[in-house]
């Protein structure tokens, strides 16, 4: 009996270990690559001996496995079986590699949760697969990342499955799509659909001579379910004559057949170009309550024909806030139409912190809605608005920066700016917290410096006030402008410079700015008054400003490369060599006190940091090889300090008039300036 029962035990723990052993069954990646001569579905599918069909591994995966398919069109379109699906600690992954280096036909995930497609091109050209999505999602916790998706005719080229049940938990990120009949179709719970871009949708219903494909309307997207997140996507390039009769909506639901949508975010989107409606949300035919609680923050709506949001038929509980509604208008019958916001039948909102530029009615109510509006900004609406709120700012211009570009962000003398009202977005359209100032900016942008990316930064007293003016090179795209001392903003030169400098040149108290266009235009000085004055037409290495010899006239030091050294121009306009060498940088400043400047010169790894006294003497300050200069009197002795970045290895040292060092920070940074900023 005691045998017996060891060699019972003993089998029980075997079949025990084998069972949990087949449950860890290691993760396996498999290839297909059907430009392989040697490719087989009766090969083990490895990369040596690769599948010949992408059907073969959707009919072998489990979860954890990972498929790489090689590049080549392969004309199929995969589906599952059931036991061929992962969890949420082993997904199933099927990607292309190259990214967008393999197209298919599609794919129809039923039976397949936990599933990743990842990188595909994928068109239905044969007319048999033309019933359906490019991808439909018929599972749960499916994700779609980074595919090209390109017409899919008569359907979405992304979608949830129409009857429910509905599948929930998806991720729909960074696809492509163009030429679909539509974009990207929610149906289920907590979906995520972020950075997809949807360009140009087309109406292929009615291009099938014999009327055998689904009609469809082209709407950029249609969202159905609960706690919903649509972000960051890009809608646009509909072309009238292209999509016909069918109707263009950005954002769409409504209830026919017991749909419901709740809890949905719409935020940080662009939809620009013909478009019917941005938004187009009704509760209709289901009653009261199956539409409710839809946020439409922080987006742009731009170029539509008909509405920016339309809301109607008991929707209730729909924030409207911190969008841009731009050029809403058409014109039917030669009378002018297009409304920014339309809340009507029984519908509830508010209205917020959006700016309305160039729409012919800004904002469409009727008696039977509830709907509060406040902190508005209208400007080049054609019809009036006579029930403004009185935070409304009306009939002024936002001073967008650049909208024909897209770019909606604030000029800082911009009305909308601390002119908002306190709402629950804590960051805009980039992620810029909100508020920047005492109260929220008004539009899908909040008004901050950091939004914008300079070049060459310098200090300098344009105006003569004994405030330090910052003067920023923002680049080609927006060009020079000056942040005064006071908070003002003015645009100095439209072109982008390769270098800058600043000093009194003609000695009347007030900076004037010198400026390198490189090689096509050369060295200007731009006056105070607003004058240009040509210096030289070559292109220098680097220009420092300073009066080195107290005369009161600002002298421009100009690093002409190898060629020709490092030459003063005096504030008299004569020249003169100071080094035939070339430096990696130079500042100025009166290290010495005496009334002069002198220059601060890095030659670089081979020769240090030097300075060049107005005496002609050179002093050797350094053998450490810097990445920046810049001077300034630090500790208001009237003797110039040197402050040197030497990288990640040392720090942000200060070298003082007097000659002692010290540690200002450790961290290195991308580029300094000095100035008295606070007077």
């Amino acid at each position: 009996m005691k045998r017996t029962l060891v060699k019972f035990v003993n089998g029980f723990a075997v079949l025990c270990a084998l069972a949990l052993f087949a449950g860890w069954a290691e993760a396996v990646t498999y290839h297909v690559n059907n430009t392989d001569p040697s490719a087989s579905d009766s090969n083990p599918g490895t990369a040596a001996l690769p599948w010949l069909t992408i059907q073969k591994a959707a009919n072998t995966v489990v979860a954890g496995d990972i498929v790489i398919v090689n590049p080549g069109d392969y004309n199929e379109r995969i589906s599952f079986t059931q036991g061929h699906s992962g969890n949420a600690e082993n997904k199933i992954i099927f990607r292309a590699e190259p990214r967008r280096s393999v197209t298919i036909q599609g794919f129809y995930t039923l039976f397949c949760n936990y599933l990743r497609i990842e990188g595909f091109n994928i068109t239905n050209s044969n007319p048999g697969n033309i019933e359906g999505p490019g991808i439909l999602i018929r599972s749960h916790n499916v994700e779609v990342v980074d595919n090209y998706i390109y017409e899919i005719k008569g359907n979405a080229a992304i979608g949830g499955y129409w009857g429910k049940p509905w599948f929930n938990n998806c991720y729909i990120a960074g696809n492509k799509i163009y030429r679909c009949q539509a974009g990207i179709h929610v149906q289920g719970d907590n979906w995520v659909v972020e950075h997809n871009e949807v360009e140009r949708l087309y109406e292929w219903s009615t291009m099938d001579p014999a009327g055998g494909w689904h009609f469809l309307d082209c709407d950029y997207s249609r969202f159905f379910g609960n706690n919903i997140i649509i972000s960051s996507n890009h809608f646009h390039g509909a072309v009238l004559s292209e999509v016909g009769a069918s109707h263009v909506d950005g954002f769409q639901t409504f209830t026919r057949n017991g749909e419901y949508a709740s809890n949905v975010t719409i935020e940080g989107n662009i939809i620009e170009g013909f478009f019917n409606q941005g938004a187009m949300i009704m509760d209709e035919g289901e009653g009261t309550g199956y539409v409710n609680n839809i946020v439409i923050k922080n987006n742009i709506f731009k170029d539509g024909v008909s509405w920016g949001i339309c809301v109607m038929k008991n929707v209730k509980d729909v924030l409207v806030a911190n969008n841009v509604f731009f050029n809403i208008e058409t014109v039917v019958n030669g009378h002018p139409e297009g409304i920014g916001v339309g809340i009507r039948e029984e519908s509830s909102g508010r209205i917020y912190n959006n700016i309305f530029y160039s729409t012919v009615t800004a904002i469409g109510t009727d008696a039977t809605c509830t709907v509060e509006e406040d902190n508005n900004l209208f400007y080049d609406i054609y019809s009036d608005f006579p029930d403004r709120a009185p935070h409304d700012i009306w009939n002024t211009d936002p001073q967008f920066l650049n909208p024909a570009d897209n770019d909606f962000r604030l000029l800082s003398t911009s009305p909308a700016i601390d002119s908002g009202r306190t709402v629950d977005i804590s960051t805009d359209f980039e992620g810029t917290s909100r508020p920047q100032g005492s109260r929220y900016d008004i539009g899908a942008y909040e008004f901050a410096i950091d939004d914008y990316t300079p070049y060459p930064i310098l200090i300098a007293n344009l105006d003569g006030d004994n405030l330090g003016d910052i003067v920023i090179d923002f680049g080609t795209d927006y060009g020079i402008w000056a942040r005064y001392g006071t908070g003002t903003w003015a645009l100095l030169s439209s072109a982008s410079p390769e270098a800058m400098a600043s000093g009194d040149i003609d000695g009347n108290g007030k900076d004037d700015i010198v400026i390198d266009f490189g090689s096509d235009y050369g060295i200007w000085i731009l006056g105070d008054s607003g004058l240009w004055t040509r210096v030289s037409d070559v292109d220098p290495g680097s220009i420092v400003t300073g009066d080195l010899d107290g005369d009161n006239l600002g002298d421009i030091v100009i690093d002409f490369g190898a060629d020709y050294g490092i030459w003063a121009r005096y504030g008299t306009g004569t020249w003169a060599l100071l080094s035939s060498a070339t430096p990696e940088a130079m500042a100025s400043g009166d290290i010495d006190g005496n009334g002069k400047d002198d220059i601060v010169i890095d030659f670089g790894p081979d020769y240090g940091i030097w300075i060049l006294g107005d005496n002609g003497l050179w002093t050797r300050v350094s053998d450490v090889d810097p990445g920046s200069i810049v001077t300034g009197d630090l500790d208001g002795d009237n003797l110039v300090d040197i402050v040197i970045d030497f990288g990640t290895d040392y720090g942000i040292w200060a070298r003082y008039g007097t000659g002692t060092w010290a540690l200002l920070s450790s961290a290195t940074p991308e580029s300094m300036a000095s100035g008295d900023i606070d007077g």
